[in-house]
């Protein structure tokens, strides 16, 4: 079996780069500094997706009166922001600065955004509330008073799933412990917590422990992943995720699962499809800058139940297989 370029009875209508999830976390905030908290106290987002996510127009906010619209951000995949808070008697641009001083040796970083106005978190507990601009809260935490002075609060856990940790009432974070009343989740933890050490903490020149722009765990790579949704015969998605940023991905279809390696002479030769001996080449696409593909196709009637697989040619990669 050769993969070749054949007619297809699918019929293409345009492609498009896939929406952005609302993949960001709060990963680490320090609302108790040692010396004078305006300035100092950072709440730290962390963009776990694969896609930029733009931030312009979300909020965040606590139970009380505390609210702060974000304007012009945005959270590269895998990159922070830094939102650095205190009361006003100092502006955003600052707040800013004096972060950039005591934590960064003075260089200008474009993740660090002074928030300009007042916003101060609260020494013995408090809310923060993330949320997008459709109203979704991404995600949420409350603490109490069991915090070392000095020390920020780190996100101990990459398990991305769990994106509220409790309320006013209810506060989910127990810096030295586990939390969400749950045992043996880390969840948040202070970064000298007995049970987990932030292996980032660095001391600043003021005397305060934090990890900013770092994590304590490594994140796993993207898993390169095929998604077709909608009504067969109509209009159709086609969603590739995970695959070699700017790459060149292969869509295959055959009519049914099976097991072929791909033959002599093409690329990624003597991969393993999860296609019959049907397979035939699709059509090749470019990913984006994040290893994603969005194609919108009408599909015919004789295209319904055709098995489709991706191929990541660069690293010949299978996705799984998916049903039209």
């Amino acid at each position: 079996m050769r993969i070749r370029f054949v007619a297809s009875a699918l019929v293409m209508l345009g492609v498009g780069a896939a929406a952005s999830a609302n993949t960001v976390a709060v990963t680490e905030f320090l609302n108790n500094a040692a010396g004078e908290d305006t300035g100092r106290e950072f709440i730290e987002l962390y963009n776990y997706g694969t896609s930029a996510v733009d931030l312009t127009n979300w909020w965040i906010h606590d139970e009380d009166t505390d609210s702060y619209t974000i304007s012009g951000v945005t959270i590269e995949a895998g990159d922070f922001v830094i939102l650095v808070a205190g009361d006003a008697t100092l502006s955003g641009a600052e707040k800013k600065a004096l972060f950039e001083t005591e934590w960064l040796g003075g260089v200008a970083d474009a993740r660090v955004v002074g928030i300009d106005q007042a916003w101060a978190l609260g020494n013995s507990s408090d809310e923060i509330y993330l949320v997008a601009e459709d109203s979704t809260v991404v995600w949420s935490l409350a603490y109490g008073n069991d915090e070392s002075n000095g020390r920020a609060t780190f996100l101990a856990s990459d398990d991305w799933s769990v994106t509220s940790y409790g309320d006013k009432a209810n506060p989910g974070i127990v810096r030295p412990g586990f939390d969400n009343g749950s045992a043996d989740f880390l969840g948040y933890e202070s970064n000298d917590s007995p049970l987990v050490i932030d292996p980032n903490a660095y001391e600043s020149t003021a005397g305060n422990w934090a990890s900013p722009f770092a994590i304590g765990f490594e994140v796993p790579p993207p898993v390169f992943t095929l998604g077709i949704s909608g009504t067969c015969p109509g209009a159709m998605q086609v969603a590739v995720s995970g695959a070699t940023p700017n790459g060149m991905i292969a869509l295959i279809y055959a009519a049914g699962p099976g097991a072929i390696a791909i033959p002599a002479g093409n690329p990624c030769e003597g991969t393993e499809l999860g296609l019959d001996v049907t397979a035939q080449l699709y059509d090749t696409f470019a990913a984006d800058a994040n290893g994603e593909l969005l194609l919108d196709v009408t599909v015919p009637a004789p295209g319904c139940g055709l098995s489709v697989q991706a191929l990541d040619v660069s690293s010949c990669t299978t996705s799984n297989v998916d049903q039209l």
